[in-house]
């Protein structure tokens, strides 16, 4: 009996010994890295740590690096050769964090990256972003993620300077391209010279001639950049806007792309942002900002409150109601043919279209509504809302799809109950 295992264990043995051979055989667990000194990976069960070759420290093995360590050698030593040694030696501590897998974190000399992006270019740009700021002692974020980005070549943009930049540098050669590189570098290298321009003035000294600046002048303005001078006196065509509405169902910014000649911003608890590009106006900018429709979507008992608002901001104020799914509607029409084309299209939508200049003159006969959608249900002509209205009759628009008051003032302008 004893004679008919022995065959296995001898297998076993030399299963083993070959295992153990192979580990032995390959080089310490270690990061051949001149720019990242340490990694950390954190998971619920364990934490793991290599340290730079250069340190010579034992570590435990792991699965997860004897894996991934060829790889990740591979991009840190491509990014040192695209910096251009501008990487202090061995100063980044990199974190891989195995418990929230799509964190991203960059601060004082540590990127701490979720496990599910790390093999994104995010982890490059993080790396970038560091040994640029630490370079240079730069602290304009804008600027360094628009470097960064340009080191490391990527669809991706992490801001909206950044990408309109990139577009403005596509047509360069080769040459052209290595030449903004030197100066960026020169940049770097005297930053002091920097520290009172603005991230899009520090840009526009990299380039090399005007054409260029005037490419990434029409890039900015393409993609929606406003400049701060330009917002006091902002006008949009149409801001989207609702409190607790998820506008992320919907690819406005893509929709937005296909017509840019349409002026259109999105509100919402986060604040005032302008299409495509997300924009975001400074908060106590956007009152300043002036639509000529503001579409909110809301609860009916919401209008009061967004009449007095936008009362003096908003020339037609368009409330609907928010019992539906935004990704049944139809937005392309929006943008297409309008406020008028996206209610026609979109008959499923109860609304109020509100003309607020002229509520302003009739502000004080009309504070006693508080449900705008009931005072046009209610169609009671000895109501004194509608004797201060002049509400004699409504009419039928085939166009709109909607109800047209006729009064002597035109404060409601359609409206649509289903």
């Amino acid at each position: 009996m004893s004679y008919s295992h022995r065959p296995l264990g001898l297998i076993f043995l030399a299963l083993m010994i070959v295992l153990g051979l192979q580990a032995g055989l390959k080089k310490p667990l270690c990061i051949d890295s001149n720019i990242v000194y340490k990694i950390d990976r954190v998971s619920d069960e364990k934490s793991e740590t290599i340290y730079s070759c250069a340190q010579f420290k034992k570590v435990s093995f792991s699965n997860f690096f004897y894996e991934k360590l060829d790889d990740l050698e591979s991009r840190l030593s491509q990014l040192e050769l695209l910096l251009g040694g501008l990487g202090e030696p061995s100063s980044i501590h990199l974190k891989i964090d195995n418990t929230n897998t799509t964190r991203l974190q960059v601060s004082s000399n540590t990127v701490s990256m979720g496990s599910d992006i790390l093999d994104s270019k995010q982890l490059e740009k993080a790396v970038a972003y560091l040994i640029l700021k630490n370079k240079s002692n730069i602290q304009d974020s804008i600027y360094l993620e628009t470097l960064a980005d340009i080191f490391v070549s990527d669809s991706t943009y992490q801001n909206l300077i950044s990408e309109a930049f990139n577009q403005s540098i596509e047509r360069m050669s080769f040459f052209e391209k290595r030449k903004l590189t030197k100066i960026i570098i020169s940049q770097l290298q005297n930053s002091t010279r920097l520290a009172d321009l603005t991230s899009i003035e520090k840009l526009k000294q990299a380039l090399p001639d005007d054409k260029s600046i005037a490419l990434f002048d029409v890039s900015l303005t393409g993609l929606g950049y406003i400049q701060t001078q330009e917002i006091e006196n902002l006008k949009l065509d149409i801001i989207i806007g609702s409190k607790n509405l998820d506008m992320s169902e919907i690819d406005l910014a893509e929709i937005a792309r296909q017509n840019p000649k349409l002026k259109v911003g999105i509100e919402n608890s986060k604040g005032l942002f302008i299409l495509p590009a997300y924009f975001k106006i400074p908060k106590n900018s956007e009152k300043h900002v002036f639509a000529r429709y503001r579409v909110i979507f809301d609860s009916p008992r919401g209008i009061a409150d967004n009449v007095l608002q936008y009362v003096d901001n908003t020339e037609r104020l368009v409330s609907i109601k928010r019992a539906f799914q935004l990704k049944d509607s139809d937005f392309r029409t929006l943008f297409k043919y309008g406020i008028d084309g996206f209610l026609a299209k979109n008959k499923q939508l109860d609304f109020i279209q509100i003309h607020l200049p002229s509520y302003k003159l009739k502000s004080k006969d009309l504070k006693g509504i508080s449900d705008y959608f009931k005072f046009v249900s209610n169609k009671n002509s000895a109501m004194n809302e509608y004797k201060a209205l002049g509400w004699s009759q409504t009419k039928w628009s085939v166009d709109l799809q909607a109800f047209k008051p006729v009064a002597n003032f035109d404060v409601i302008q359609f409206f649509r109950i289903n």
